[in-house]
């Protein structure tokens, strides 16, 4: 039997994955080259010492300290490019662009601000060269642990998910430790939120932050930068970030009652939703002496999940104020009873 020629199309095939095989074998062999050009690169431009460690120092310091780089190749290498990896450390932008000749070396300024930083700490100084048209990055690095004057237990409060009307305490401890004692002064209130109140100890002071979650129709995330006064020198201004999340478990439509040309109607309707089922108690107009009126009692209603609810005589009882506030008494998975309250903002136009 006589064999079979190959068609045009196996030829075709064969050349494609031979020409593929030597593709893959000249990518591999580009980059072993590469990988031995960049390791022979970094014995002949690298750093004298990559590391600094400057050892214990204290709050607020600046730490300066140049790095010598080398260049030990028998070509050229001009910087590039020089960036920090934390805004703690700078370094002379204006080193961009030196040139370094062959067995000679530049020094690398870098200055390290300890700021409030408490325990052991790094920062890297990254400087891009370029040599005989090839890139390269060296790195190098300042390290230590900074002793503060004081600790703060913990410098950052998240209270979380919190309801609506809820009132959630936590308590941060400021204690003593570069220096023999330390006097802690009640911050300047920002917002209503968040209110504080100092209990002095013999070797600490405890601060109990209280978040007050407002009687909210949505959810929101509140936040403050507490900054309390300190007797410390070197930090005069203790900071401390706080946050909580209110997540109501009520929905209310409509969430915003607006009033044009200061024209009030006589009668508004709402519907409340609840994820549990909730019995409505009371409505009030806040900042206004007279009460809004229902025009159904709803306060004899059935613990239901839907609510619908029409205020009757409004301009009369509105007045002044800002919102109207919801009070429920709401079942949780338990059928235990808890009262909760959600608020409705009035804008005139």
């Amino acid at each position: 039997m006589a064999a079979k020629t190959p068609t045009s199309g196996a030829l075709y095939v064969g050349l494609f994955c031979g020409l593929l095989t030597l593709t893959l074998i000249a990518m591999i062999i580009v980059r072993v080259r590469e990988k031995d050009k960049l390791q022979e690169f970094q014995k002949n431009v690298t750093f004298e010492n990559s590391t600094f460690d400057f050892g214990t120092a204290l709050q607020n310091e600046k730490i300066r300290h140049q790095f010598r780089l080398l260049n030990e190749s028998s070509n050229e290498v001009v910087v590039a490019g020089l960036r920090t990896t934390c805004s703690c450390t700078v370094t002379e932008s204006n080193l961009v662009g030196t040139e370094i000749a062959p067995q000679s070396s530049i020094f690398v300024p870098a200055t390290y601000d300890t700021g409030n930083r408490d325990g052991d700490v790094s920062s890297s100084v990254l400087v891009l060269v370029i040599s005989k048209g090839s890139r390269y990055e060296l790195e190098a690095t300042i390290r230590g642990s900074i002793f503060s004057d004081f600790t703060i237990d913990p410098s950052f409060v998240d209270f979380g998910k919190v309801k609506p009307g809820e009132i959630v305490t936590r308590t941060i401890s400021f204690r003593p430790k570069a220096i023999k004692s330390v006097i802690i002064h009640k911050p300047a209130a920002t917002n209503d939120f968040f209110t504080v109140s100092l209990n002095h100890e013999t070797n600490s002071t405890q601060a109990v932050i209280e978040f007050h979650a407002p009687p909210i129709p949505r959810e929101q995330t509140f936040s403050d930068l507490l900054q309390f006064p300190t007797s410390s020198e070197r930090v005069p201004v203790a900071k401390v970030y706080v946050r909580g999340e209110v997540v109501p478990n009520i929905e209310i439509t409509p969430d915003l009652v607006i009033f044009t040309q200061g024209k009030v109607p006589e009668n508004l309707e709402f519907s409340l939703h609840t994820t549990h089922p909730s019995r409505l108690i009371d409505v009030i107009a806040k900042d206004s002496k007279t009460k809004l009126e229902f025009a159904t009692d709803n306060t004899l209603n059935a613990f239901q999940l839907e609510q619908s609810v029409k205020l009757s005589n409004v301009s009369g009882a509105v007045g002044n104020a800002r919102q109207i506030q919801f009070e429920l008494e709401v079942q949780d998975g338990t059928n235990k009873v808890e009262t909760q309250f959600v608020s409705v903002p009035i804008k005139s136009l």
